[in-house]
């Protein structure tokens, strides 16, 4: 018995347009939020990215909750963490904040979302 598939790039169904654009929707989702798996509740960040938070709000010259030693990546403000409290994501639209970005931001290495 032969079965035959069509690719996505031959559907002719009535969602034929729609799906490229679910596609990159759910890629920019997944890339946005970091992937399926939540960050546990108290969750630290990991000690290599303290450094680059605290140099980030010296440069900004704002605090933002958690942004320390032993902070909890599930309460920190506009960051989102990885299982290993690796910084993954900075939302910060909305702060007001202008300037550079502090050369110590290349510590956050698996930064995906800036």
């Amino acid at each position: 018995m032969t079965r035959s598939f069509r690719s996505c790039s031959s559907f002719r169904g009535p969602f034929a347009n729609v799906l490229p654009l679910v596609t990159l929707l759910v890629a920019a989702l997944l890339s946005h939020f970091g992937g399926l798996v939540p960050v546990a509740k108290g969750q630290t960040i990991a000690q290599s990215q303290v450094p680059g938070l605290l140099d980030c709000q010296a440069t900004w010259g704002v605090t933002f909750n958690q942004w320390k030693e032993g902070g909890d990546c599930s309460q920190a403000d506009g960051i989102t963490c990885d299982n290993n409290g690796m910084v993954t994501s900075m939302v910060l639209d909305n702060t007001g904040l202008s300037g550079l970005l502090p050369a110590s931001m290349g510590s956050f290495i698996n930064l995906s979302y800036l």
